[in-house]
């Protein structure tokens, strides 16, 4: 059996680590017998997973004609080229069609939907109209504010082969476009990794920032500054560390944060000096994880530090910037432990009011988290290469 994952994101620990862990699980069936990862971006460096099976493809991705005024007519050409006429113009990527029995939608993003990805639209309408066996892996879906764009995504999305979300809002949208999905949790709950213990003699309080205003299309109505990320966020944070005599750990998610991080580490050396690192030397999607996986609590605003939060059993405060990360904080019993972004930046609610309560049950709270790791409902990330090898039994073996 072969396996195409398309649309693999990298240079994003999040990302990262949800590619590697489906790797990890696909590569662990004998059945399948050769993987090809075609990123979604050109002459990326790959993920860091290395098999026999696997072959990582970083220059393949095909290109579709996207004009920006022009949009409407390069909309229609592409969807007519690839579900009427059906071209084969691509024959690099036409090539790795024919030789896939499955395709899994790497777990990315909301690619197919707020973030309005058109050329993994368009690479997965040329898979419907091969007829291939499209298999979504825990992805997220939703109206992506563009009538023509939500059409074609809709009508593709119902000839997927099957629909896995991560988030039960994703599958409450396409239940109300009439279309079947199944939930599942994120990909990187599922992924193995090597545990290395923390040498700290008290454990960190470990923050992961992003300038979301500058990068998500949502929030670029907000004109935050790095200071004021500062005084809402990681003061006092600070201020709290250093009464418990805590350390602080600032952790990029991706390499292209770190200067934000280097501003809100100088403003913090001159406010409270001693107490607040930059964790630069993180290279990795396992670095990034056992960072989390070492810390007394994780205050995240990045979907994914709050994911590896509650894998590692570490009491989290989640900075939610969508559904997304509210669900995992709601699915592991933490919901309390969620408060949005804005609300914080714009003074609504206090942050060391939220680490506070972290401290005072902090080990009620490890409780609760260790019963999720337990859970039915973890083990839903498991099901989309289950039914694949049409297994019952989600737990990862390496002899199943």
């Amino acid at each position: 059996m072969n396996v195409l994952v398309l649309g693999q994101h990298t240079d994003n620990y999040g990302d990262d680590a949800a590619g590697i862990a489906l790797l990890q699980r696909l590569d662990a069936f004998n059945e399948v017998k050769k993987i090809t990862v075609l990123y979604r971006f050109k002459n990326v460096k790959p993920i860091e997973y290395v098999s026999s099976k696997i072959i990582h493809n970083t220059t393949d991705f095909p290109d579709y004609v996207v004009k920006g005024r022009l949009r409407l007519v390069t909309d229609l050409y592409n969807y007519c080229n690839n579900m009427i006429l059906k071209s084969d113009k691509n024959n690099k990527f036409n090539m790795l069609l024919n030789e896939a029995d499955y395709i899994f939608m790497s777990p990315c993003g909301a690619n197919i939907g707020s973030y309005l990805d058109r050329q993994l639209l368009f690479a997965l309408c040329t898979c419907v109209a091969k007829k291939k066996k499209v298999i979504t892996h825990l992805n997220s879906f939703d109206d992506s504010g563009d009538k023509r764009f939500n059409w074609i995504a809709l009508s593709m999305l119902k000839k997927c082969y099957r629909i896995y979300t991560r988030e039960r809002r994703s599958q409450e949208y396409l239940s109300s476009k009439e279309i079947e999905s199944l939930f599942g949790v994120d990909s990187a709950f599922m992924l193995e990794e090597p545990e290395n213990v923390t040498t700290e003699e008290k454990k960190p309080f470990v923050v992961v920032l992003t300038e979301i205003n500058k990068w998500h299309r949502r929030y670029k109505q907000y004109s935050w500054t790095v200071n004021e990320y500062y005084n809402r966020i990681l003061q006092p944070i600070l201020y709290m560390a250093s009464e418990e005599k805590r350390k602080v750990f600032l952790v990029p998610h991706t390499d292209g944060e770190n200067e934000f991080l280097l501003e809100l580490k100088q403003l913090a050396d001159n406010d409270c000096p001693g107490i607040c690192y930059f964790k630069q030397e993180i290279e990795n999607a396992f670095e990034y994880s056992n960072c989390i996986r070492n810390a007394y609590c994780v205050i995240s605003a990045r979907y994914h530090g709050v994911v590896f939060a509650a894998k590692h059993k570490v009491p989290f405060i989640g900075l939610a910037y969508d559904s997304k990360t509210a669900e995992v904080c709601e699915y592991t019993g933490c919901a309390n432990q969620c408060v949005s972004i804005v609300d914080v930046m714009d003074g609504k609610v206090n942050i060391d009011e939220k680490v506070k309560d972290i401290i005072d049950h902090n080990a009620d709270i490890v409780t609760q988290l260790t019963r999720f790791m337990g859970s039915e409902t973890l083990q839903t990330v498991y099901k989309p290469t289950s039914e694949l090898l049409n297994k019952n039994k989600y737990l990862y073996h390496h002899d199943d």
